[in-house]
């Protein structure tokens, strides 16, 4: 499933020039603000068939549980917010996906989701689990989770030494135009 537009988890592009941008895609003018690249749910969510989901997984706005059998290993995800510095400007861009985790961060990040002083644990290990289009392969892309305020979706870093371009350019920051780019992805699927 391929990302779909929603709310801002937390607010990153603020009200400047930034937000009203030409759309090459369609001509139209288009409030970056109101976009945000985000995926419904973890990849492996979708590969389960329609018929058997509710009985495989369990969901929730910004949590995900999977599993093949009740005697299988579960898989456990969290919503996440990927930031990329927009190179120029104040504000940043994010994609809205999901990471992969063990069961006992799962359980950390659920059971102290409206803790205020979450934001002072340790970063927390994850993996991205969405397939971003028109990229090299983004499943399975380590990094850690830093949780930000209480009950807001937390934010992935991909490790330093993760060699992928998406990686570099969240540790470079992106120009608008590779904003625009993304945002084309969502209104012009």
């Amino acid at each position: 499933m391929g990302p779909t537009t929603s709310a801002q988890r937390r607010p990153s592009i603020g009200r400047s020039a930034v937000n009203r941008v030409h759309c090459p895609s369609c001509g139209a003018e288009h409030d970056l603000s109101e976009i945000e690249p985000s995926f419904d749910r973890p990849d492996a969510y979708f590969d389960i068939p329609s018929e058997l989901r509710a009985e495989r997984s369990w969901n929730a706005d910004e949590f995900c549980v999977l599993w093949e059998s009740e005697s299988t290993p579960r898989r456990h995800f969290v919503r996440a917010l990927l930031p990329f510095q927009i190179r120029g400007e104040s504000a940043q861009y994010s994609w809205a996906t999901w990471v992969e985790v063990t069961e006992r961060e799962f359980g950390f990040i659920h059971d102290h989701w409206s803790d205020p002083a979450e934001t002072s644990s340790s970063p927390i290990p994850g993996r991205l689990a969405n397939a971003f289009p028109g990229m090299a392969t983004t499943m399975g892309l380590a990094g850690q989770l830093r949780l930000t305020r209480p009950r807001t979706v937390p934010d992935f870093y991909f490790d330093a030494m993760t060699d992928h371009s998406l990686a570099a350019e969240q540790r470079d920051g992106v120009l608008l135009e590779r904003v625009i780019e993304w945002a084309a992805l969502v209104m012009h699927p």
